[in-house]
């Protein structure tokens, strides 16, 4: 059953009359170090002078405050895990809790460093969220040696006598990995940056964080021309919805691919992240993100295995990548299931079915199922591809 998760609009940041500030704690845990993983935002009520005389308690950091710089930004409030506090009560002026968790750190890769900034890291962050950079403001990028593009989300205080982000131009000069390069450009119009439950971040220290915007392996508004099995009926779907979200499951199959070899997968402990796109009659209908991550993919002599038992991330529990060197030798199985998993109304699906699997390297899997299906009722499809391949 899809959840309906309550939208809000908000600037968890505290402010004044002319700036917006991101005033963070990070609880600090052994499973990424050095990386924090619990991040806790600061409330609108929050000043910054009050943020500054806060002591963080045992066990967490306060990040340098930083100014924000999108014009809006749009977020679904995500529950702590177990064990995680869900807000905090840091600053005695502020009536109750005045820190609230709205982000997991889930891996980081660390591309280089500097002496004054300290690590440089790109690193997934589960949050959803969307920010809005308006059109007439200036924005800065800045380009890694794939040709990713990350805009500037938010920068140290401490560094606006160094560096100017209102102006064309006012990062030029900071540190940044090998390979890597800088831009910046006045807005003709709306600039959208989103995360979709898992936004991929570049930081510089601690001092600037810039966003990744978003990559070919996002689903394309209709079906790409993919790689599908060799022979018919060599994919199956199976969609269950039930009643108790926690029961929901998803487990897709592709066997008999054409020559897919291991370098197709990219790297998915450090680079290529992945998205389960699913189409009715051509309309993208839903997607499921499958992040990079040295956590929970590892790597393995003839392909990738990404184990997430939890689904933290868009519900996906597990994916398998297999090469094929020669035609029919190629293997794909995935599975989701549980509350993330967000499916669409198995009632209401009565078209063309394409399941794509697309990296980030624009390459895609996929396979075809068309009506009548193998079973349809009671919150369950299932599904053999075409008998005629496409």
């Amino acid at each position: 059953m899809r959840m309906a998760l309550a939208t809000l609009s908000i600037l968890l940041f505290g402010h004044t009359a002319d700036a917006a500030y991101l005033l963070e704690v990070r609880e600090l845990t052994a499973e990424n170090p050095p990386f924090s993983r619990n991040v806790y935002v600061c409330k609108p009520e929050c000043t910054l002078e009050q943020f500054e005389a806060v002591t963080p308690p045992p066990g967490f950091e306060k990040a340098p405050a930083k100014l924000f710089l999108p014009t809006e930004v749009t977020a679904n409030l995500p529950t702590a895990p177990p064990g995680v506090a869900q807000s905090l009560d840091l600053i005695p002026e502020v009536p109750g809790d005045d820190f609230v968790f709205v982000a997991q750190l889930v891996s980081a890769t660390v591309v280089g460093n500097d002496p004054t900034f300290g690590i440089f890291a790109v690193a997934s962050i589960a949050r959803d969220t969307r920010y809005r950079f308006a059109a007439g403001e200036v924005i800065h990028v800045v380009t890694d040696t794939r040709g990713d593009r990350y805009v500037l989300q938010a920068i140290a205080v401490s560094l606006l006598g160094q560096y100017d982000p209102t102006v064309v131009g006012g990062l030029a000069g900071s540190p940044l990995p090998d390979g890597w390069t800088y831009s910046s450009e006045l807005l003709s119009t709306d600039l959208v940056a989103e995360s979709e439950g898992l936004a991929t971040v570049f930081a510089q220290g601690q001092y600037a964080t810039w966003q990744r915007l978003p990559r070919h392996s996002v689903c394309t508004p209709t079906p790409a021309d993919c790689r599908n099995p060799l022979q018919a009926g060599k994919s199956r779907l199976v969609l269950i919805d039930d009643a108790d979200d926690l029961s929901d499951r998803l487990s897709w199959s592709w066997r008999t691919g054409p020559v897919s070899p291991r370098d197709d997968f990219g790297d998915p402990t450090a680079t290529d992240g992945y998205r389960l796109c699913v189409y009715e009659d051509g309309t993208l209908l839903d997607s499921f993100p499958i992040p990079q991550s040295n956590r929970y993919w590892t790597s393995r002599n003839d392909g990738f295995a990404y184990d997430n038992p939890g689904g933290s991330t868009g519900g996906i529990t597990s994916l398998r990548l297999k090469e094929g060197v020669v035609d029919g030798k190629a293997r794909i199985s995935m599975k989701g299931s549980g509350e993330s998993l967000a499916l669409p109304d198995l009632s209401q699906i009565s078209g063309v079915v394409d399941v794509q699997l697309r990296n980030d390297d624009d390459i895609c899997w996929g396979a075809v199922f068309s009506p009548p299906f193998q079973r349809q009722r009671s919150g369950r499809l299932a599904a053999i591809s075409d008998e005629t391949l496409p």
